[in-house]
Order: structure tokens, then sequence, then C-alpha cells
């Protein structure tokens, strides 16, 4: 394939992609290596009461029930350094309100 038709195809399934995560009716976050969040759905900041622009750039632990932090960051090394799959599992998260909700997430 030429360049041209391959960078159509790529604009096509980021837009796919986009459409995707926009419309999912389950939360779906997008954290940079640093644990920042760049990016959440609706569902997302509606199951915790905030705007999406509000919580983007903000640590994504900060989001986490301070008594389920350690169990989750005890095991973001391995899953960076592939030793793990994925990070799974039920944690309560903090809602704009103060109160918490469990959810069941999947890190990967």
């Amino acid at each position: 394939m030429d360049p041209a038709t391959l960078s159509g195809d790529r604009g096509a399934a980021e837009a796919r992609y986009r459409l995707l995560l926009e419309r999912a009716p389950v939360g779906q976050a997008i954290y940079d290596l640093s644990g920042r969040l760049i990016e959440v759905n609706a569902a997302w900041a509606d199951l915790l009461g905030y705007d999406q622009a509000d919580v983007l750039g903000r640590r994504s632990i900060e989001f986490v029930h301070p008594d389920d932090r350690e169990a989750l960051t005890s095991q973001v090394g391995p899953l960076l350094e592939g030793t793990i799959p994925v990070i799974s599992g039920e944690r309560r998260l903090l809602r704009r309100d103060g109160t918490s909700r469990w959810v069941s997430s999947k890190v990967t």
C-alpha cells in the first residue's frame, strides 16, 4: 500500500476509536506513564461527578480511595515492566462530593 492510503486508513481507525471511547457506556480513562489523566470519557466523568475537563492532568491516584491506593500502586511497577499484563480488581473511587463508589477496573 502507498503511504497516502495508509494514512487514510489510520485516520479512519482513529475516528472509529474516538467514537468508541466517547460513546462507551462504561467509564474509560487514558493515563500517561506518570499516572496523569490525559483523557476520560463522559461515562467516567459522570460516575465520579466531574466535568471531563476538570480531571485532565490530575494524577489518577487522587481518585482512588486512600485505603485502596497501596494495593493498586504496588502493581504499577510490574505492569510497566511487563511482568504482569493487567491490573484488575475492585476498588473504591472518590467522587467529587466526597463519597466513594465501588468499581471493577482493569488497567493495561
